[in-house]
């Protein structure tokens, strides 16, 4: 395996090393693996048994028990050459006046215990990074746009040309909030929510099918007075971003598709139960549902969901108003949408990416080439050791991914 680069540059909270790659044997702490926030695409074997089993072994280290990251920044770029950028944190363990990782640190047997560059923290400073990540997913929207009787949430940061985040079922824009946070530096990224999804209304009587959802993303698109955005969207939000551009007829600057529901076939055998059988899952009991909520989100990480993204991703399905909304919103699922956003994929001239998780178990790679195949001029990118939720199973990667496509059109590093 490739050597890391050394220190390149610190700077307040964040380092740049010219790639992820690690001298093996490699300390991570197992909520870094288990978050999948590192770049482990190059490493795809790694897993939490690994990772105990290098923590046990490299105890002795000074200063280097336990690694903890916390959300990654942008990919920036400097003439042809390529960095990643992302705060970091380590628990210093007994020696808290360690306060930097430096390559001539050895564990036991004189090999290295890690060898990256980067800006390090004790480990209260990191949790406090990672609790200040998790407010501003939280606290995600500050506007609300009334449309046909709804109320739909949404957000606005940073300035620079327009990015627009669209998210799937049974999401949230939530998902894409630290890519949101991040971009904001470089341009001006909005996020919203789907009628009957995260913040937005919930009222039964709304319909929530494709159809509504590209009508309501054509308003809320000329309400933001914007003109040909840059659009990247996951799962149904790609079958929405499709039909508001070729139904709806709003033109985009460029779509970069993740995982997307976009043609037919599509759901999951649970996805079709829930259309079949509506009324009866409707009446579970709260405890059931939140059970049965929790373990259906959580099959769409490959790398497993740390519980408080679990947490944030499963709220707006609970309660009441919440568990009807979540089972609401399958049975209105129609398909025939898909159907025709197919037969007018040929239609397509702007430029598109294909983004897909490698063990997406919801929707296989063998789904996305097709589609890939299907748009002219489309480019296929697959992210190894993800799933579906592959902007929280491979967020480095993905990072790359849209910030390399986004720089590439708008000539921004």
């Amino acid at each position: 395996m490739a050597a890391v680069q050394d220190v390149l540059e610190e700077g307040a909270g964040a380092f740049e090393v010219s790639q992820l790659l690690f001298d093996a044997p490699v300390l991570f702490a197992d909520d870094l693996v288990t978050a999948g926030l590192v770049s482990v695409e190059h490493q795809p074997r790694l897993r939490q048994a690994q990772a105990r089993a290098a923590a046990a072994q490299y105890d002795s280290c000074p200063g280097q028990r336990l690694v903890v990251v916390v959300p990654i920044t942008v990919r920036r770029s400097s003439g042809d050459e390529h960095t990643l950028v992302f705060p970091v944190a380590q628990h210093v363990g007994r020696h808290p006046e360690q306060r930097s990782c430096l390559p001539d640190l050895h564990g036991k047997n004189g090999s290295p215990c890690l060898q990256v560059g980067l800006k390090v923290h004790p480990r209260s400073e990191a949790l406090a990074e990672g609790r200040r990540w998790r407010r501003e997913a939280a606290a995600m929207h500050d506007q609300e746009f009334a449309w046909e009787g709804r109320s739909i949430a949404w957000s606005r940061r940073g300035t620079g040309p327009a990015v627009v985040f669209v998210h799937g079922t049974p999401f949230s824009s939530r998902v894409w909030a630290a890519y949101a946070a991040e971009l904001s530096t470089s341009y001006t990224v909005y996020t919203w929510d789907l009628p009957g999804y995260g913040e937005s209304s919930k009222h039964s009587e709304h319909t929530v099918d494709l159809g509504v959802h590209a009508r309501a993303f054509a308003a809320l698109l000329a309400h933001w007075g914007l003109d040909a955005p840059h659009v990247v969207a996951h799962d149904i939000g790609g079958g929405v971003a499709l039909r508001t551009h070729l139904v709806e007829q709003v033109p985009f600057a460029s779509l970069l598709l993740a995982d997307a529901v976009a043609i037919p076939p599509s759901g999951s055998p649970f996805f079709r139960f829930v259309q079949q059988h509506p009324s009866v899952l409707t009446e579970l009991p709260a405890n059931a549902h939140e059970a049965l909520l929790r373990a259906y989100i959580s099959g769409a990480s490959q790398r497993g969901l740390p519980a408080e993204v679990l947490d944030e991703l499963a709220g707006p399905w609970t309660g009441p108003v919440g568990q009807q909304a979540f089972y609401r919103q399958i049975a209105d699922y129609d398909e025939g949408y898909l159907a025709e956003n197919e037969a007018a994929l040929e239609r397509l001239s702007m430029p598109v990416r294909v983004l897909w998780g490698g063990h997406d178990a919801w929707l296989p790679v063998e789904v996305g080439r097709p589609l890939a195949g299907l748009i002219p001029g489309a480019q296929w990118r697959e992210v190894e050791g993800a799933g579906h939720l592959l902007m929280l199973d491979a967020p480095v990667a993905v990072t790359y991914e849209i910030t390399n496509w986004l720089a590439a059109r708008t000539h921004r590093s």
